[in-house]
Order: C-alpha cells, then sequence, then structure tokens
C-alpha cells in the first residue's frame, strides 16, 4: 500500500471495459455541432491519453524495486494522472461524446444525419479541422 497523504484514486476506466455513463444523457449531435465540438474534445483526449500512459508507466515502475524514484512518489504521480483521467472522462461525457478507448484515443460523437442515427468517430492524431467530410457523410 502507498503511503502517500492524498487518498488513492481508483480508475473508472479500465482498459477493454465499457465506461459507464450512468448519469450522464445520451447526446445527439448535428454534423456541424459535432464539428464544433471536436476542438475541445480532441483536447480532452489528448489529456486522458497522456494520463492514460502515465498511470501505466507508474504502475510498471511500482512493480520495479529498484526504481529511481520512491514508492511514495510514484504512488502519488499515479493517482495524480488517476485524477487527470477522472477528470478528462468527466468532461467528455459531460460535452456528450463517448470516449471509446483510451489507448487508441477513440472518441465517438451519436449524431443524426439526414433524419438517420451515425456515429462519428474521431481517432487521436486524425484532423481536427473538416472532420468527417467526404461522399459517406
Amino acid at each position: 500500500m502507498c503511503s502517500v497523504k492524498q487518498t488513492p484514486v481508483q480508475p473508472r476506466a479500465i482498459e477493454h471495459q465499457p465506461l459507464n455513463r450512468g448519469e450522464w444523457p445520451q447526446a445527439h449531435f448535428t454534423l456541424s455541432d459535432a464539428r464544433r465540438a471536436l476542438p475541445y474534445v480532441a483536447r480532452i483526449i489528448e489529456d486522458a491519453a497522456e494520463a492514460f500512459e502515465a498511470i501505466h508507466l507508474a504502475r510498471a515502475e511500482l512493480k520495479v524495486p529498484s526504481s529511481t524514484m520512491s514508492r511514495p512518489e510514484l504512488c502519488a504521480r499515479r493517482d495524480g494522472a488517476l485524477r487527470r483521467l477522472n477528470r478528462a472522462i468527466d468532461e467528455c461525457n459531460a460535452v456528450g461524446a463517448d470516449l471509446i478507448d483510451l489507448r487508441q484515443g477513440l472518441v465517438r460523437f451519436n449524431a443524426d444525419l439526414s433524419g438517420r442515427p451515425v456515429s462519428l468517430v474521431w481517432r487521436l492524431g486524425d484532423p481536427v479541422l473538416n472532420a468527417w467530410s467526404g461522399p459517406e457523410v
């Protein structure tokens, strides 16, 4: 157990398990609304992916007894990254976008396109400007 002054944070998102949206209402975007929200959501996803990686690095270092950092420092770093990840998930949910894969940085906007429901999926690293343009949209 880590001896850190702050209470350890438990992750809400575990790899390969769907996120529980429980209290968040299901949002439906228009294409233009999703495009407007994407720059903000892209920054959220970038922060979530960085926090996710930091969590995994800290956990790996905690398993190695000869780490360069002390155990309390590693626990504090891991817990800070967990808090960042939880905030990013909450922000994404508040916007109405679904964070569907942390490792790949995938986010989904449930949308209505010409009266039919569609999922607009964006991946971290893809262009933000003019997202979802082409003959299929």
